[in-house]
């Protein structure tokens, strides 16, 4: 199931790899579709608030669930730290995306996702980099650990309880909402 490759000429030891075929799971097609169309609409060259708004608004029209800028903890010795860390969105409870534009991917941006999906107890993820001519060479798609098993109970019963959080397309503790209207039409958290 697991293989280790183990340190070669150039003295570098891998983290294990899986050994079976990869299977791309249905919500991350529609997610990178959804951002191909923004892409295509936008272009490189802007901040990457406005692209989180528009992919926002792309998914909300797919009526893809999700939730934007999700606050994440870290759980230490029996204590709920909140640490400022912040996903940009997490579709359906179990997909991380991360978006970026910036001119080049760097280490520190894949060890945010690694970091976000370890804390969150999601199996997939995503770094999207609108910053690109073609997005396709922006994405970059991560796997944390195997596959949940489907009749266990998922990440959302982990010790950051997805489940008492807003549900998605809810709007939680937002103060744009002390009017009782949002600025934007998308959820929030």
């Amino acid at each position: 199931m697991f293989s280790t490759v183990w340190p070669g000429p150039d003295r570098r030891l891998h983290r294990p790899v899986s050994m079976t075929p990869f299977v791309p799971h249905p919500l991350t097609g529609d997610v990178i579709r959804a951002a191909i169309d923004v892409h295509r609409g936008l272009g490189p060259g802007l901040l990457e608030s406005v692209y989180e708004e528009c992919l926002a608004w792309e998914l909300h029209q797919r009526r893809i669930p999700f939730r934007r800028q999700v606050s994440i903890g870290v759980a230490y010795k029996d204590v709920h730290l909140q640490v400022g860390f912040r996903a940009d969105f997490l579709i359906n409870d179990e997909l991380l995306v991360e978006l970026k534009a910036v001119e080049r991917m760097l280490p520190l941006h894949h060890a945010q996702v690694i970091s976000y999906l370890r804390l969150l107890e999601l199996h997939r993820g995503l770094l999207i980099n609108f910053n690109v001519p073609r997005l396709t060479l922006g994405i970059r798609s991560f796997l944390n650990g195997p596959p949940p098993d489907p009749g266990s109970g998922s990440a959302a019963s982990s010790g950051n309880d997805l489940e008492q959080r807003a549900p998605l397309g809810v709007v939680a503790d937002d103060p744009d909402l002390a009017g009782g209207k949002p600025e934007v039409p998308f959820p929030r958290e």
